[in-house]
């Protein structure tokens, strides 16, 4: 983790929305574009309680040695922090903490592309109030990134008329370039959202004949969604055993225990099952390979937050508020 550096150095600077971080609070894609093989799942061990961790608090965090720098998009192009909001570097600090908590890993050599959001209480729905956060997506440290998001919106603007495939290229690689997102509430420093974006490739060269397009992973994924609204028989039907469920139920509280930190992730309750990838099948059928399971988990306060885990892998998807 970099104990004892508290090295932060801070690039500001703006961006214009340019499509990159659509999926920052949806988490991943549901519409996978891979084709992974098929093989057994292993549970972890099935504990009957999930105990509260040693965790620290974020004072005591040793801030990672990262590049903050701090953009804005077209909806808070014109927002300000306020004195009783937290500094950018204290929203990064608790950010990289989150990750600590959720996934045990550090960011140290990484970037934080850091953005201040003020959302009225209309577009919140069931929260109660205007709420101002922090949200941060972590970058792979690219020093010709890094000059890409120090650019101005103007300066976006010219590349992408003038040098498109530069532009083109820049917002590719930052796109992989993605490790974790968090969003962090800028007045009570509570954690709001994390996940970990995961990329989607469309080839598959061991067997190209198993390849599922772009366009037929969105049809099967609309045909889901259709037989869901409808009440019709789903076409990628998922069955899990009592011992099976059982676990990953135990999964999405170990997972929310990183968000709730200092309560207890007491109940875990099953929504769905999403199709996730697909491939064909020896007869040319398109067919779900890895699933999201979706959850809902409460502390022991009544607090809730819903949770995606990809099925084979066991990983976390996003962990998002209930609104």
């Amino acid at each position: 983790m970099g104990k004892g550096k508290e090295i932060v150095k801070v690039a500001l600077g703006s961006l214009l929305a340019i499509g990159l971080f659509g999926l920052l609070f949806l988490g991943v894609n549901h519409l996978s574009f891979v084709v992974a093989a098929n093989g057994t799942v292993e549970l972890p061990p099935l504990q009957e309680t999930i105990p509260i961790p040693e965790i620290l608090t974020w004072e005591a965090f040793p801030m990672p040695e990262v590049t903050l720098v701090r953009t804005q998009h077209f909806t808070s192009a014109d927002i300000e922090e306020q004195d009783f909001t937290m500094s950018i570097e204290e929203a990064a600090q608790r950010g990289a903490l989150y990750i600590w908590d959720v996934f045990e890993e550090p960011i140290d050599g990484m970037m934080i592309e850091m953005t201040y959001h003020w959302v009225s209480g209309e577009s919140l729905g069931a929260w109660e109030r205007d709420r101002a956060h922090w949200t941060g997506l972590v970058i792979r440290f690219d020093e010709e990134l890094l000059h890409f998001l120090q650019k101005e919106p103007w300066e976006l603007d010219l590349l992408r008329e003038t040098e498109p495939r530069v532009f083109a290229e820049r917002s590719e690689r930052l796109w992989d370039s993605r490790q974790f997102y968090f969003a962090i509430d800028a007045i009570t420093g509570d954690r709001m959202a994390i996940n970990r974006p995961r990329l989607f490739h469309m080839e598959r060269e061991d067997d190209p004949s198993q390849t599922v397009t772009r366009e037929e992973a969105r049809a099967a994924n609309e045909m889901w969604r259709r037989a869901q609204v409808a009440g019709e028989p789903d076409p990628f039907p998922l069955e899990l055993t009592e011992e099976e469920m059982e676990l990953y139920l135990q999964l999405a509280r170990t997972y929310a225990q990183g968000h709730f930190t200092f309560t207890t992730a007491a109940d875990a309750v099953f929504e769905s099952a999403w199709p996730a990838e697909f491939c064909r099948d020896e007869t040319g059928a398109i067919i779900a390979i890895e699933f999201l399971l979706s959850f809902t988990v409460s502390d022991e306060t009544g607090r809730t937050v819903s949770i995606s885990i990809f099925r084979n892998e066991q990983g976390l998807n996003a962990l998002n508020p209930w609104l």
